[in-house]
């Protein structure tokens, strides 16, 4: 979930208390960035490299 320049992230297996992780990261933008990179990584995908860093 993307709020106010951070991004919550959440796993774990079903049943099971999830796991959750903050990346603070000052904008909406950075964050939907790092959301974006995370999603392609989890699918093994490369997004080309641009300037916003976690």
């Amino acid at each position: 979930m993307v709020e106010d320049g951070n991004l919550t992230v959440q796993w774990g297996r079903v049943g099971y208390q999830a796991q959750t992780k903050v990346h603070t990261l000052g904008n909406h933008q950075r964050a939907v960035s790092k959301f974006n990179n995370l999603v392609a990584e989890k699918k093994g995908l490369m997004l080309p490299r641009n300037s916003a860093r976690d």
